[in-house]
């Protein structure tokens, strides 16, 4: 993975992984901001062994046809992209900025990348946190006002799950991931999006709408609530098998120790059926709404949580009551007969004891009743996936029957009595007729007319048009004082240029039209002597006499260039100033001793077709039309019978099989069957 991306943008870390894309964190500093998002690489393919697989299923029939496959999965990216795009600002929906594409320079691929905002996926948020009902509503919330947004643009995502789910810094859930996404009036039939989300529409290929998305969502929120198990799941039926479960219209079963009005909406959400579902995203909404408003004005034990409390819960009869032990102490029922003498006192002789007595026996007639009632109740009840019926309660095991029997849906152990061929009867649906097992109608349709135009031609309110297009004659020309000069309309104006004296060299005084410059140099100091020469070393001037030296005398100072003055020889240089010209305004430049200043304009274009050609966009456009030829025919499938068209068309009947009464129709058989409990092979773990 590169380091350094487009425009700045470098890898921090390695944050996701999925089949093919793999999502990194990045870093931008602008303006002494450090600003971060995530870059998903998109690798197509991902290894060698994607391209085998492409290959060994005939989806891509050479090596040579890789890169046109790729290239047609780059283009749905871009696809999603613009779907994303369209929800830019939006605090519901990822936000995806830009893009761009890295072809592979050895040809084996491509390498997509795509800058989004940066979220926390929504599996690492409940890493370290308890997931509650609260919690779980507002997901509910936030997504419902995402896909909200998308039925507006008639969009449905078809692959809403945890792994597409997200929070952001905002603390909002926000939905992600479109690559699955079609319109409203897709009418393609293929399975799209992950099994264990999935609708039974699209399980079925049937087609989808928007509550499909409502049923994906309904199956995240139970998820999270039943401890990250999908409905169904337990410890005999995996995933995969509770899946196929749901395909066959079962109910999703209760959470325990879920809200009630939630769970009626998550039921309601994941309803078999699509007209039992939430039509759109706005009523599941609104109910959710409801109940978390209620929540967040409600105590901790909220009136509408229900607790179900079963007696193959606990073998310990306070647990089942929902009372601890200490409340059955002799001191409460002490205390209460104490309040009850009270008001009896006037009532002849009270004996305490035996009243306390009385109390206790007629608490244990009154819970015996209550437990009796429950045990004939919960003993009635079916057990879940798994588990079996034994001695009136279910322990986790399987039921069993003997050679030649096999059990039915009502755990019954079952065997075929008697079998004969069931009746048939044939229908056909509304405007055909049943004839033997097929049914048969005929339609007859006008002739059509079809017009035909020669080649060079185009069909138009049935006449045949042909535009001859040529290019005009081009030129350019200037409003009243100005002149073309190539591509340029110019007008000049000009001025004479003032002038002034300066001096070139800064280090002179400008006076009048002189340049003056005054300075010292102690080296241009002279000595002479009357008499003798002068001695640096002495400061005076000296005699010789033979070998003997003698002052003689001082010697006049003065300067070898300048005039001396206070030790020093002080030098005035003077130079004639130099004369320069000049323009009072910057919007004149300077050409000689004159002011110039140019004014541009953009010159007009002239377009001039020849004769018989008429100008229409810039081009010059020459229109003929001929009558078109006329051809009479019938639609596909339907043929000529005399002046009309005529279809006979035969499809099967639909073929129904029906028994009488004391028969069970199994195919196209009429059964009667043998009956016997099941054998029940049971682990001893009460469920």
């Amino acid at each position: 993975m590169k380091k350094e991306l487009w425009d700045g943008w470098k890898i921090v870390d390695k944050i996701g992984e999925g089949q093919t894309s793999e999502v990194y964190k990045a870093v931008k500093v602008e303006n002494g901001m450090s600003l971060y998002c995530a870059i998903k690489k998109v690798s197509l393919p991902k290894s060698k062994e994607e391209i085998d697989y492409l290959l060994k299923n005939g989806v891509i029939k050479s090596f040579d046809k890789v890169m046109d496959y790729y290239s047609n999965v780059v283009e749905d990216l871009k696809k999603e992209i613009s779907i994303m795009k369209k929800f830019d600002k939006n605090c519901y929906i990822i936000d995806c900025y830009d893009y761009y594409q890295d072809n592979r320079p050895d040809n084996s691929g491509i390498d997509f990348y795509i800058r989004m905002e940066l979220a926390e996926d929504i599996g690492k948020y409940f890493e370290n946190r308890k997931v509650t009902s609260d919690i779980v509503i507002q997901l509910g919330i936030d997504i419902c006002s995402a896909l909200e947004l998308f039925m507006q643009e008639g969009i449905i995502h078809r692959d809403i799950k945890l792994s597409n789910i997200y929070i952001g810094t905002d603390n909002k859930f926000k939905l992600g991931d479109f690559n699955t996404v079609s319109t409203f009036d897709s009418v393609d039939n293929q399975i799209v999006g992950t099994y264990y989300y999935m609708s039974p529409e699209v399980y079925f290929k049937r087609n989808v709408t928007f509550s499909t998305d409502l049923y994906s969502l309904g199956i995240v929120m139970y998820k999270l609530l039943n401890h990250g198990k999908f409905p169904f799941v337990n410890a005999a039926t995996n995933e995969k098998k509770a899946s196929k479960i749901r395909m066959t219209g079962a109910e999703v079963p209760n959470i325990k120790g879920v809200n009630k009005e939630l769970m009626r909406i998550i039921k309601k959400a994941c309803s078999f059926n699509e007209k039992d579902r939430y039509k759109n995203a706005t009523e599941m909404k609104l109910d959710l709404e409801k109940i978390g408003n209620l929540a967040s004005a409600s105590s901790k034990q909220n009136i509408n949580d229900e607790k179900t409390i079963s007696i193959y819960d606990s073998n310990n009869i306070e647990e089942i009551m929902g009372i601890k032990p200490k409340k059955f102490k002799l001191g409460f029922l002490n205390n209460y007969a104490k309040n009850i003498s009270g008001k009896l006192k006037n009532i002849g002789s009270f004996d305490k004891k035996k009243f306390i007595t009385t109390l206790v026996c007629l608490g244990l007639v009154a819970g015996g009743a209550f437990l009796g009632y429950n045990y004939i109740k919960e003993g009635n009840k079916s057990c879940e996936s798994g588990y079996v019926k034994k001695n009136r309660e279910c322990v986790k095991g399987y039921y069993s029957c003997e050679s030649g029997y096999s059990l039915n849906k009502d755990n019954k152990c079952v065997k075929v009595k008697e079998s004969i061929a069931a009746n048939v009867t044939y229908s056909c649906k509304n405007g055909y007729s049943l004839n033997a097992n097929q049914c048969v109608r005929t339609d007859k349709k006008d002739l059509i007319k079809k017009y035909q135009c020669l080649d060079g031609y185009v069909l138009q309110n049935n006449v045949c048009v042909k535009n001859n297009v040529i290019k005009p004659s081009v030129s350019l020309s200037c409003s009243s004082g100005y002149t073309l000069v190539g591509k340029e309309c110019t007008k000049a104006k000009n001025l004479s240029a003032k002038t002034k004296y300066v001096c070139s060299d800064k280090k002179y005084t400008l006076s009048g039209t002189k340049c003056t410059y005054t300075y010292s140099n102690s080296s241009y100091i002279t000595r002479t002597c009357n008499y003798g020469t002068y001695s640096e070393s002495k400061g005076a001037c000296v005699a010789k006499y033979g070998w003997y030296e003698t002052i003689v005398g001082s010697p006049t100072i003065g300067c070898s260039k300048g005039t001396y003055k206070n030790n020093t020889c002080v030098i005035t240089d003077t130079v004639n100033a130099e004369l320069k010209y000049y323009c009072s305004s910057d919007d004149y430049t300077l050409l000689g001793n004159q002011c110039i200043r140019t004014y541009v304009k953009t010159p007009k274009i002239n377009y001039t077709c020849s004769s018989g050609f008429t100008l229409k966009n810039n081009v010059c456009v020459n229109t003929s039309t001929v009558k078109p030829i006329v051809i009479t025919g019938c639609p596909d499938k339907y043929v000529l019978a005399g002046d009309k068209c005529v279809l006979t068309e035969s499809v099967a009947a639909e073929k129904k099989y029906n028994c009488s009464n004391s028969y069970t129709l199994n195919g196209d058989k009429c059964e009667k069957y043998e009956t016997k409990d099941p054998k029940i092979k049971a682990i001893d773990d009460k469920k």
